[in-house]
């Protein structure tokens, strides 16, 4: 009896896990689709473990070109979503680092002022130094002379800063020949400087200052791109006027000054910064260079 039992023990082990087996075992037919070109030859359910590995890799990192165009696509409209706002916060930062380094170098104008009773020449050779001669300025207009006045020499888009002064005021002359000259100083109290500046070229321009003694400029990210065209406005900042004549005609003592744009045909990103005559006088007195 207890071998009949034993018996029939094994037989149901043998029953159960032929049943399991075959329960796990896949189709010939699904493994011939799985795997259509098998493995190698005789029984499929021999190299279905080959097949299953190779089938199931490529279903899970396969992509086809239409999913990668997808993706390619959703990527690039990330980056410029990204990058255009990125762009113009970087062009603000380097706006604002250009109008402090100008009002740095404008603060080292007051102070040769203090120093030498007079402002100085500009750099006419490009050495940092100012270009005197016979007692007045080589040229009223050149590169800012940054190594005579310890300041950054180029602007955050590599060109140099321009300097333009009024030549009375930077001459070895005392006064400019309107009330009582201080002796060692270029300029008095009743002296007016010829430069002006307005908001505008074209149209009804308006002025903003006028009479100043020096003015600093940096003509921004267009001067160093080739594809940029100066516009009227921008033209007028330039000593030679852009070459040529514009509407207005161009006035060498006329320069402009308003916030910056993009705006086609009216793009305008030069940096302008001028030297106030009152402050200039006010702080010659407080020194007791002028009475």
């Amino acid at each position: 009896m207890q071998n009949d039992e034993d018996s029939s023990l094994s037989v149901d082990s043998r029953s159960s896990g032929s049943d399991e087996t075959h329960a796990d075992r896949p189709s010939t037919s699904f493994l011939r689709k799985a795997c259509p070109h098998g493995v190698g030859g005789g029984n499929p359910r021999a190299w279905f473990p080959l097949c299953r590995v190779g089938y199931s890799t490529r279903r899970a990192f396969g992509f086809t070109l239409i999913e990668v165009a997808i993706v390619v696509g959703i990527v690039g409209l990330i980056l410029g979503a990204l990058l255009a706002p990125l762009s113009a916060r970087y062009e603000a930062a380097r706006l604002r680092q250009a109008r402090g380094e100008l009002s740095e170098a404008r603060e080292a104008l007051y102070g040769f002022a203090l120093t030498y009773g007079r402002l100085p020449c500009p750099d006419s050779n490009g050495d940092g130094t100012e270009d005197a001669e016979g007692g007045g300025c080589l040229g009223e207009e050149g590169n800012l002379p940054w190594t005579d006045l310890g300041v950054s020499r180029v602007d955050p888009w590599g060109n140099d800063y321009r300097y333009r002064v009024d030549g009375r005021f930077a001459d070895a002359a005392d006064g400019t020949g309107c009330g009582t000259a201080s002796v060692g100083v270029s300029f008095a109290l009743c002296s007016e400087g010829v430069l002006i500046v307005q908001d505008r070229a074209a149209g009804t321009p308006e002025t903003v200052v006028r009479g100043i003694p020096a003015l600093l400029l940096s003509r921004g990210f267009n001067e160093g791109d080739p594809q940029a065209a100066d516009s009227p406005d921008e033209m007028e900042n330039r000593s030679d006027c852009g070459g040529g004549p514009v509407p207005p005609p161009c006035d060498p003592n006329l320069y402009i000054y308003h916030e910056p744009t993009r705006a086609e045909g009216k793009e305008f990103d030069d940096v302008v910064v001028w030297l106030s005559p009152h402050v200039l006088k006010n702080r010659m007195v407080q020194a007791m260079k002028l009475p």
